[in-house]
């Protein structure tokens, strides 16, 4: 067993390393994606990096696992500050909601877990920015700031909603959970209507949504808006 501890943490402190190497570059775009050849560039895996941290920091209180946290926090701060630049086929640099949402996902686990104030301020700052350049005239999130990925439903819901909760405890306005319902209605009707859900990566991204969504529907019905997920 302590083997198997030191093995994960040793994993989870090497990931660190590759991570910051991208983050800071990110004041060089062009380079990047020139490097890249247009593959992905995604700065949400330093959001899965810091749920991961956050979870072992959790399950083996290792002080080392935590400063980790926050040198992610620092890489995710860096991108932040650049507006969360991501890198999508074909080489273009957008605004991507989903991207946003999932490195928030890992920011809001660590407030949650330490009370970090640098993390609670990034929290802030990263929902208003998704509220104001990731939606749609209608109100949705959508996938990226781009042509080929203006759909609403399914991701967006997917991974906005832990990060909409947590805005609602850090900030106690309900307007994050209001935002939330109304993403996670429209993800209900596609599901009821099987609305795009032909391929089977939708169905995972069903699976997600089910995992995310029971702890939002909590907060909800606290503040009575579950009624608004009713049928259409």
């Amino acid at each position: 067993m302590v083997r198997i501890r030191l093995e994960v943490k040793q994993a989870a402190l090497g990931s660190i390393e590759v991570f910051e190497g991208f983050s800071h570059k990110l004041g060089d775009h062009r380079r990047i994606a020139l490097e890249l050849q247009g593959h992905e560039f995604r700065t949400r895996e330093g959001g899965w990096l810091l749920i991961s941290l956050c979870a072992l920091y959790q399950a083996l209180g290792d002080d080392d696992l935590f400063h980790a946290a926050r040198r992610v926090l620092d890489g995710i701060r860096l991108w932040l500050d650049e507006g969360a630049p991501t890198l999508l086929p074909p080489a273009q640099w957008v605004f991507s909601p989903v991207h946003l949402f999932i490195a928030l996902t890992g920011v809001a686990d660590l407030w949650r877990l330490t009370g970090d104030r640098e993390a609670e301020r990034l929290l802030a700052r990263g929902g208003e920015m998704a509220l104001e350049r990731g939606r749609t005239e209608a109100g949705f999130f959508f996938i990226a700031d781009g042509p080929a990925y203006r759909s609403t439903g399914r991701w967006p819901t997917c991974h906005s909603l832990p990060v909409l909760s947590a805005l609602y405890d850090v900030t106690g306005e309900r307007k994050w959970v209001e935002v939330g319902v109304q993403q996670a209605a429209l993800m209900l009707r596609q599901m009821e209507h099987h609305t795009g859900w032909q391929q089977e990566q939708n169905w995972a991204q069903g699976g997600i949504f089910l995992a995310y969504a029971f702890g939002f529907f909590h907060t909800a019905a606290r503040l009575g808006l579950l009624r608004d997920l009713g049928p259409s």
